[in-house]
């Protein structure tokens, strides 16, 4: 509905909007772009030209947050529409989110911008630090918290490329060292370039640090995924020589009997046999197959890696060529997240926003504020209006030689200005993620010192005073308690003795004990009852109690056996193929069409925070053990209580069991947003639960406080602890 000039041509399209609108809200409007709102603002013109009183717009934005100006956004729109519209303002300055020590260092950093000495005599940057600066306040914590800021100097990287693989180690030797430190704190590694969220996703591994990748690299990163590529490029052309090598020297030469990477004849024979699978069953198919063949000498990453080619050839079949080069290209140009539960999260700053961490890592904190030259300079004449000219790049020397075109110059100037405006911003929201703590990294000075370049480091360096010689190992800054955790970490094993951190605790080479009954000789001596009889209480709900729907309870115990094959989500899922076998073996009669319906359906309830984090190895302490479908017996007043748990945690420490927590899972069809139904279901099955746990509490000899018991709603992506 924008353009040129809408209002002009459809004048009822926005007054029948009009009539029916009373107030206009405006969210996160600092990223919003000019395209955007020239949807908007006549939308706004007819709203707000009634009486005053009669109608209302608010407009919600932080342009200290406007980190999208490579797509469009422009925070000088909010000054411009608050002026225009005379929109009265308020500040909201106190902050929920970080420690009194960091937005000490975060008001030292942008409390007085336009008298940074990096901007030095550059009239540009000048202007953008004096708009920038206008919209700070010096901000206040709501809350006390203990933190800690620390400015150090990593080590040389050689050459003057962008990589910087020292500073990446270094950076994941931190974050290994902070994890021990400070177990079970959120940990953010927030990078400018998706390059350097996988030079620092790699060190991490080889250190054995699990970390959720987030913002997306090519699924090249993956060996496994890099070998199987190799193979498809073996396919295309069996004469290459570097594929060829490849595929003889990796697990999946084994399986596809190619281990010679000299025999022509076999590989002109594993190309041949390459093509025909992805012609009879497609690329799908294929890779899946290959997928379950290399399984076993995949770690958890390279099985989620592979499980994303799969997913990225089934979405190539549609449109699927005869030759393996179209789909390598796509495989090397789609970005894919590699999320996980994990405590360390590693992205990019632009995918942090609006998230918060209890400690943040800056290692690339090195680059240019103003980031790159534009190929492309465009020039308005103000900051809502239309471009009216446009220009190839054009540096300064050659702008100079155009006098007589003013415009071009002032395209370059408002082009470098939105950059820097940028750089600031994601600066600003980088600082402000943590919760607790905030390391920098930055890297040894060079011959000339801190050099002279507009870059993030030498901001920093000069709003902390931090102007001393950076040598490698050396701080430069430090402001807070070195040991802020250590009362964070107390409170929590006081609060939750046993169970949420257990001191101590590690692999354990015992067997896990069994919770099972004896089999009986035949004879009742006590009446016997399961624990889903006693779900309910004394009182029976008959929308939970009849059985309407018998495939809806066969369907249920399908993905109850499916779930039993899950041991840890970072361990990968089974496999479609896999879970088809399953259900042809437990329910022969279902249909192909509603085992992939009811699949889809179990990968959606997976993928729910909630319960990922409940099937995340990295949820507990180390060394729990897990079991499924754990039979137990029971006596309780006059009656044997017999049941199956579903999934049970064992937690030790020094070999005795110190706690555990049973997982029930439930397939009721239940919305998640539907509170009311979700707590009539908590207390439904609250009674059954609590069965489970005096039952586990006496087999094991433990308190029954002991036993955190959980519920999975699957439908509703819920976890709920009863």
């Amino acid at each position: 509905i924008g353009g040129p000039d809408p209002i002009a041509h459809r004048p009822d399209l926005y007054y029948r909007l009009d009539a029916r609108t009373e107030h206009i809200l405006l969210d996160e409007f600092q990223d919003t772009s000019l395209a955007q709102w020239e949807a908007l603002e006549p939308l706004l013109d007819e709203l707000l030209s009634g009486y005053q009183g009669e109608r209302a717009a608010v407009v919600v934005a932080d342009p200290k947050q406007s980190i999208y100006a490579w797509r469009g956004g422009e925070p000088l729109l909010v000054r411009h529409v608050g002026e225009r519209y005379a929109l009265g303002g308020e500040g909201l300055h106190l902050s929920y989110r970080s420690s009194r020590v960091v937005l000490d260092v975060a008001n030292l950093i942008f409390g007085d911008l336009p008298a940074n000495p990096v901007f030095g005599d550059d009239e540009v940057a000048a202007r953008v630090a004096g708009e920038w600066g206008a919209d700070f306040t010096a901000h206040r914590a709501a809350r006390e918290l203990p933190g800690h800021v620390r400015l150090v100097v990593g080590p040389e990287d050689e050459g003057q490329g962008a990589d910087r693989p020292n500073l990446c180690r270094r950076a994941a030797q931190l974050v290994a060292k902070l994890r021990e430190d400070a177990p079970g704190m959120s940990i953010g590694v927030l990078t400018r370039r998706n390059r350097t969220v996988a030079q620092v996703m790699l060190e991490l591994r080889h250190l054995g640090v699990p970390a959720s990748e987030e913002g997306g690299n090519p699924l090249t990163d993956s060996a496994a995924v890099a070998s199987v590529l190799a193979m498809l490029r073996l396919a295309d052309h069996p004469g290459d020589r570097i594929a060829r090598y490849h595929v003889a020297m990796t697990p999946i030469g084994a399986v596809e009997g190619f281990t010679d990477a000299e025999d022509s004849g076999a590989a002109r024979k594993l190309a041949h046999e390459t093509r025909r699978r992805l012609v009879e069953d497609g690329y799908g198919v294929t890779m899946e197959r290959i997928s379950h063949r290399i399984e076993r000498f995949c770690s958890a990453r390279e099985k989620r890696r592979m499980t994303q080619l799969v997913e990225l050839a089934f979405r190539f079949d549609s449109r699927a060529t005869l030759r393996t080069s179209d789909f390598l290209d796509l495989v090397s140009e789609e970005r894919v997240e590699d999320p996980t539960t994990a405590d360390v999260r590693v992205m990019t700053v632009h995918q942090s926003k609006g998230l918060e961490f209890d400690i943040v890592v800056l290692p690339e904190i090195d680059t240019s504020l103003a980031g790159r030259d534009a190929e492309l300079l465009a020039y308005r004449p103000h900051p809502a209006g239309r471009i009216t000219h446009a220009f190839p790049y054009a540096s300064e020397p050659v702008r100079r030689l155009f006098p007589e075109i003013p415009q071009l110059r002032l395209a370059a100037e408002q082009a470098r200005a939105g950059r820097l405006r940028d750089g600031l911003s994601s600066l600003y929201v980088a600082v402000t993620r943590a919760r607790h703590a905030l390391h920098l990294i930055v890297k040894p000075d060079g011959s000339s010192g801190m050099g002279k370049s507009m870059t993030g480091s030498r901001l920093i360096r000069h709003a902390l005073d931090a102007r001393g010689p950076a040598v490698e190992g050396t701080v430069l800054f430090e402001h807070g308690d070195p040991l802020w955790y250590e009362p964070i970490l107390k409170l929590r094993r006081e609060a939750e003795p046993g169970l949420a951190i257990i001191p101590g605790a590690s692999e354990s080479n015992a067997e896990p004990g069994k919770v099972t009954m004896r089999r009986s000789d035949g004879r009742r001596i006590f009446a016997r009852r399961t624990p889903s009889e006693l779900a309910g209480g004394s009182k029976v709900d008959l929308r939970m109690m009849l059985s309407l729907d018998p495939r809806a309870a066969a369907e249920g115990t399908l993905i109850h056996s499916w779930l039993e094959q899950v041991a840890w989500i970072e361990e990968g899922l089974p496999t479609n193929a896999e879970l088809f076998a399953i259900a042809r073996s437990s329910q022969p009669a279902i249909s192909r069409d509603r085992v992939a319906a009811l699949i889809r359906r179990m990968r959606v309830s997976l993928d729910a925070p909630a319960v990922r984090r409940a099937l995340s190895r990295g949820s507990y302490p180390a060394g729990t053990e897990v079991e499924w479908e754990v039979p137990f017996a029971h006596r309780e007043a006059g009656a044997l209580i017999e049941g199956v748990i579903d999934r049970l945690l064992i937690f030790r420490e020094n070999g005795v069991v110190t706690g555990t927590a049973i997982l029930d899972y439930k397939t009721d069809a239940i919305a998640g947003d539907d509170r009311r139904a979700l707590d009539e279901k908590i207390t439904y099955y609250r009674p059954q639960m609590h069965a489970y746990q005096r039952g586990v509490a006496a087999a094991f000899r433990i308190p029954e406080s002991a036993v955190r018991c959980q519920l999975i709603l699957l439908d509703a992506g819920e976890v709920r602890e009863v």
